[in-house]
């Protein structure tokens, strides 16, 4: 039987034809593939944005039970005694509570506002007093603040059922719980007022210690410390900052302004004293200085005189004559101090009737007044008294006789020159 020859060359220009071939498709597939990786990284690059947010998932907490920011279900919160959640926005420094499922954030003001009384028989002091405030901020990077609106009157039922939108509120009861309450950073040891109501419409309040309590006019009126609570938009990137105390995250840069353009709460260094700003006049900036009066490194006590009527007090010309013969007393212009009497409680009465003067000290509800112990307000009490603010930082009635730690408010010109950026850190500094 004739046996059929093999034609090994035909096998091997096959095989080598099949090995190049899948050589080819090999090294062209993995040429495609990397080609593509890389296109699309450098695509990601180009479109790819960094948020505030995206930063602030990087921080999550997972192994301290301390404190810090913590993941929860869509959201995130900060809880204990977080430590790098420090935001300064619109001339105040604030605090993150947490980050919404939305990307939004909400933040709570570090400081109390102001000491204020919620209402009197039909009339929302509360309310209308934030409102007020909210016109002073930058709403550039602003979105509404929704919070918890369940009456409560178990606190050991807390809920979170029903919620209000508004521009700008206070911490509800539910939030404060969620971060850890009184072992929490939102505990300042003071009373504070919450957003929260019980079944009758009473308000809960923090007190000194950080736990709950209800608010009872039936035991007197009294007026308590207030910290706004407002929301950012999602989307937002940061400037600069890492979120401590001492370099809180900023979302804007810093410009170059004129003195008229600054924000209330802003800081101001007038003759080496740190001043924060209270109120923005037509042709002057009233500003609060951060520490009392002092000689030798000691405060001032000063009596309010033989009447409880600011404009003709011995405290307003011992004031404006000492502030005549300092330096750079030429900054100083006529401004009005807000000396109106408080009627039924009510924040809006003190503008009724205001006074001329360079320098003065604040009125009650101003701004930034709980760090004055001790001291002198510019507002009648009931019958020959004056509104104080005591020891504790809450509004007292007192003799206008008794001396008192006194907190310099000056009218500065709103023409003069600034550097700095008005942060703590880096104040505006006033020139001509």
């Amino acid at each position: 039987m004739h046996k059929r020859k093999i034609d090994y060359k035909k096998i091997f220009i096959v095989i080598s034809a099949i090995f190049i071939i899948s050589l080819v498709a090999f090294y062209g597939s993995r040429l495609i593939y990397y080609y593509a990786i890389e296109h699309k990284k450098s695509d990601d690059n180009e479109n790819k944005t960094t948020y505030f947010t995206d930063l602030l998932e990087t921080t999550i907490n997972v192994s301290d039970a301390s404190g810090g920011l913590y993941i929860n279900n869509d959201e995130y919160i900060y809880k204990y005694n977080a430590e790098d959640n420090y935001v300064w926005y619109s001339g105040s420094l604030w605090r993150m509570l947490r980050i919404n499922a939305d990307k939004t954030i909400d933040l709570i003001m570090d400081e109390p506002l102001s000491v204020i009384y919620p209402s009197y028989e039909d009339n929302d002091y509360l309310t209308s007093y934030l409102s007020k405030f909210y016109q002073n901020l930058d709403q550039t990077y602003l979105d509404k603040i929704e919070y918890c609106s369940d009456s409560i009157s178990d606190l050991t039922n807390i809920t979170c059922t029903n919620k209000i939108k508004e521009n700008i509120s206070l911490i509800d009861i539910y939030h404060y719980n969620e971060a850890g309450g009184a072992k929490s950073f939102l505990n300042k040891k003071q009373t504070t007022f919450t957003m929260s109501k019980d079944l009758e419409g009473k308000l809960w309040y923090l007190n000194s210690d950080g736990s709950l309590n209800l608010y009872n006019v039936e035991d007197g009126y009294k007026a308590l410390s207030i910290r706004p609570v407002i929301r950012l938009k999602a989307k937002l990137n940061i400037k600069n900052g890492n979120g401590f105390a001492d370099n809180p995250y900023i979302l804007k840069e810093s410009e170059t302004l004129e003195f008229k353009d600054v924000n209330v709460g802003e800081y101001v260094k007038f003759n080496d004293q740190l001043y924060r700003i209270l109120n923005k006049g037509e042709t002057y900036i009233q500003v609060l200085s951060l520490e009392c009066l002092k000689e030798s490194d000691a405060c001032i006590k000063k009596e309010f005189g033989t009447t409880n009527d600011y404009s003709k007090s011995s405290l307003n010309t011992y004031l404006n004559e000492k502030f005549s013969t300092i330096e750079n007393n030429d900054f100083l212009v006529e401004g009005d101090f807000k000396i109106g009497e408080i009627v039924d409680y009510n924040f809006e009465n003190i503008d009724n009737k205001t006074f001329k003067a360079k320098v003065g000290i604040p009125s009650a509800f101003d701004y930034f007044i709980t760090n004055n112990h001790n001291s002198y307000l510019l507002n009648k009490g009931i019958g020959d008294t004056i509104y104080t603010l005591s020891d504790k930082g809450t509004y007292f009635f007192d003799m206008p006789s008794n001396p008192k730690n006194i907190y310099p408010v000056l009218n500065l010109d709103i023409n003069l020159k600034i550097t700095g950026t008005g942060t703590m850190n880096d104040p505006y500094v006033v020139s001509r």
